[in-house]
């Protein structure tokens, strides 16, 4: 009798894990451009910043998430910091920057994932320059965002 129940309990589950797996076939990026729409499918995403800052000239940046600290890194004039994450399942990966030169400072989301899935997929690219720090939409090389320094106070 215990077997029956079992039996009858795993058929009647039956269509709703069919149902769950057509919905996760349907969010796979194989099979359309919606997938960033499934909630589970997260593509590894990459970020990247450029220093553009001139000759003579550097930055310095420390990005980091509630998962994790990047760390400072110093780039010189052309040089660039990248890392690649999974952003996490439920869609509320974040990554902050802190970046200062010698005339300036900004703090800002250089990722989130509700704003930049449909911004920049999974490429992620700025560059800072000696005015602001400015956003690109990797497939079209267009900017879309702009951070401005805060000046450092002459000593």
């Amino acid at each position: 009798m215990a077997s029956f129940s079992n039996h009858a309990f795993l058929l009647a589950l039956l269509p709703l894990l069919i149902a769950a797996l057509i919905s996760a076939n349907a969010g796979s990026p194989e099979s359309s451009n919606s997938s960033r729409d499934f909630a589970v499918y997260r593509p590894e995403t990459t970020i990247r910043i450029d220093a553009k800052m001139g000759h003579g000239r550097y930055v310095v940046a420390r990005c980091w998430s509630s998962e994790e600290d990047r760390g400072l890194k110093k780039m010189v004039d052309g040089q660039f910091y990248s890392w690649r994450f999974q952003p996490n399942i439920w869609g509320t990966t974040k990554y902050i920057c802190a970046l200062a030169w010698q005339k300036g400072t900004l703090m800002n989301v250089f990722y989130e994932y509700n704003r930049d899935i449909s911004r920049c997929g999974a490429d992620c690219r700025w560059f800072a320059n000696t005015t602001a720090v400015y956003g690109i939409i990797a497939k079209y090389g267009e900017v879309d965002m702009a951070f401005a320094w805060q000046p450092v106070p002459d000593s």
